[in-house]
């Protein structure tokens, strides 16, 4: 009933008498409530929809943003929450990877210190100040200047000497991942690979390393008899001399290329490495608690279980009576 009609019932009965008056005014006033009361119920709901046409206008933006990044091979979810438990565990598994980056890092730099010994703080200067030349990690570099170390070390290379071939290997591995575009990392296992005596690994860069240019090298060294009578180490310098000579087009090319879009994607590479570990090594020590409690617990289950195996064996084969075994149990849960 409008404004209109709850007029029109109180005109028609003031004619009747002071009771029906009173009662008439009574409904007057209870119809003006709820009249009043029905203009809030319209305001609550204009509101509502108000917020309804932002939610929806918020979910429209998450989709139009999905179908944008989609076009890139980006894919989001549109729904806000499941948005947001894609970013929460995004960065749990980013906070994850740069612990574990920062736990191999550990170890690399131990293996550093073991293969390098007392050239290890030089070579890694050597190392910091190619990498800020061309944009590349450290800790990259010096694991690859460890892969080479590991050979030339043993081999009966004096340390000075076979660690100033690791840097200079590592620095042409870098210059001819440039140069063929590819991963540095990879280039050096294929320098690894010639120096051992793998010829066709090293044939992608130009260089030979079969057995007529081995025997000329070491005869330009003044060692006769070629592969048959030289050392190991002499046919590793043999491969070492050859690979440098053979590659002196491309030493240097990191550094030219430095400005480029594959060595900026490189140098960016490089930052993000350094960056995951260094957030890494913050959580490191916490990581190691946690872990080091889990496999106490394990270690203490496995105790556990075979203490009741052992009593529960015991009290089985009459070796020990039911209190005894009650009692052992009690004191082995202090």
């Amino acid at each position: 009933m409008g404004a209109k009609q709850v007029l029109e019932l109180e005109i028609k009965t003031t004619q009747t008498g002071d009771g029906v008056t009173k009662v008439t005014a009574e409904l007057s006033e209870v119809k003006g409530g709820l009249s009043n009361f029905e203009k809030s119920i319209v305001g609550a709901r204009s509101t509502i929809g108000g917020l309804d046409r932002d939610i929806s206008l918020f979910g429209k933006n998450i989709g139009s943003a999905a179908d944008a990044l989609s076009g890139f091979g980006i894919s989001i979810p549109q729904s806000p929450m499941a948005l947001f438990g894609q970013v929460t565990r995004q960065v749990t598994d980013t906070l994850w990877e740069s612990i574990q980056m920062a736990g191999d890092a550990e170890e690399q730099a131990a293996l550093f210190q073991q293969t390098f010994r007392e050239e290890a703080v030089a070579t890694r200067g050597e190392l910091e100040a190619f990498g800020d030349e061309v944009g590349r990690s450290t800790i990259g570099l010096m694991d690859m200047a460890s892969g080479i170390q590991t050979i030339l070390a043993p081999l009966g290379m004096t340390r000075e000497e076979a660690a100033n071939w690791s840097v200079t290997m590592t620095q042409l591995a870098t210059d001819l991942g440039a140069a063929f575009n590819k991963v540095d990392a990879d280039v050096l296992g294929d320098i690894r690979s010639g120096l051992m005596g793998s010829t066709e690994v090293m044939e992608k860069y130009g260089v030979n390393l079969k057995m007529s240019a081995i025997n000329q090298e070491l005869l330009n060294m003044g060692i006769a008899g070629g592969v048959q009578r030289a050392s190991e180490m002499e046919k590793v310098q043999a491969r070492l001399n050859l690979i440098m000579k053979q590659t002196s087009d491309y030493q240097g090319q990191a550094a030219r290329e430095s400005d480029s879009f594959s060595g900026q994607m490189k140098e960016l590479e490089a930052n993000f490495t350094d960056l995951k570990v260094e957030l890494g090594e913050r959580f490191l020590p916490v990581a190691n608690e946690v872990l080091g409690w889990f496999n106490d617990s394990f270690k203490t289950i496995d105790v556990s279980k075979r203490f009741w195996s052992a009593l529960d064996d015991a009290l089985e084969q009459g070796v020990i009576t039911q209190e005894e075994y009650n009692k052992a149990g009690k004191e082995f849960q202090r």
